[in-house]
């Protein structure tokens, strides 16, 4: 079996080009959607990040703001930006880029953005409206989700297992699965025979950060892998939990790692901080 390889790039390119028509409407009416990244620090990741979100807010027509602090930097005074942030109308999502300094308390940070301008979906009110539909859902889970929908996969009554429980991915995950009615299983550190649940799971996606965790021993004939996992071997390489030349033999379908999920990511905020702005509809 060779399997077909979900790539994230025509699904990214299709929800960008309509985030740039409903943004070009808004700018009719006087406003331009405006994203305010929030990062601290220099690491390569987050530089690439925000190069690539810059890219990529240029084609949508919105504005991106970044401020990035030092390492050193207090809790206090990240605060203040989001609070300036908070107030200011001509902003419409508000976005912390993680991982942020050991001395600060990311939950604590992540409840300093409103509901309205929460466009990756972190804090605690709006991770428990996903089900409900009354927030915006962290942008990698998301991204799974569009990924999904692009390649017309239908989750309806499935086994799914989901590696990792983190807010950012698993936990949100799991919920968009739930409400499209897939039967979730969450796999973590503590999961006794996690193998055998990934065994009989129809879809498994996975964001353990833990390579080779999913392989042809362990994957079921015919199943669909959708790999969220990133890290990275001693010559500096990208790897998926996912060994992917063994996961193509054996699954139908499976998400490379670079160029599956993550082609997703970015584009996800852009159009959350388009239907914050269009909700808003508030003029600079």
């Amino acid at each position: 079996m060779s399997a077909k390889i979900l790539y994230g790039r025509p699904a990214a390119s299709a929800i960008l080009k309509t985030a740039e028509l409903k943004s070009k409407e808004l700018r009719k009416i006087g406003v331009v959607p405006k994203i305010l990244v929030v990062a601290a620090g220099k690491s390569r990741p987050a530089q690439v990040y925000l190069k690539n979100l810059s890219r990529k807010c240029e084609e949508a027509k919105v504005i991106l703001e970044s401020a990035i602090f030092s390492d050193d930097v207090t809790e206090e005074e990240i605060k203040a930006k989001i609070a300036e942030a908070k107030r200011n109308p001509s902003i419409h999502g508000i976005m912390i880029y993680s991982p942020l300094p050991p001395q600060i308390n990311a939950d604590r940070i992540y409840e300093e953005t409103p509901l309205e301008k929460d466009i990756d979906g972190m804090s605690s009110e709006a991770q428990g409206k996903i089900m409900s539909g009354g927030a915006f859902a962290p942008c990698t889970a998301s991204a799974i989700i569009d990924l999904l929908d692009y390649y017309d996969i239908n989750v309806h009554g499935k086994r799914a297992a989901i590696i990792g429980r983190s807010k950012i991915v698993g936990i949100p995950s799991a919920l968009l699965l739930l409400k499209r009615n897939a039967t979730v299983t969450i796999c973590h550190t503590h999961t006794n025979d996690i193998d055998e649940i990934i065994k009989s799971s129809d879809i498994v996606i996975s964001a353990a950060g833990s390579p080779g965790i999913l392989n042809r021993r362990n994957l079921k004939r015919g199943g669909i892998v959708i790999d969220a996992g990133i890290s990275l071997n001693s010559e500096g390489k990208i790897l998926g939990d996912a060994v992917f030349d063994e996961a193509v033999e054996v699954c139908s379908m499976v998400s490379p790692v670079p160029g599956g999920v993550g082609a997703l990511t970015a584009i996800e905020a852009i159009r959350n901080v388009v239907l914050a702005a269009e909700n808003g509809k508030r003029s600079i």
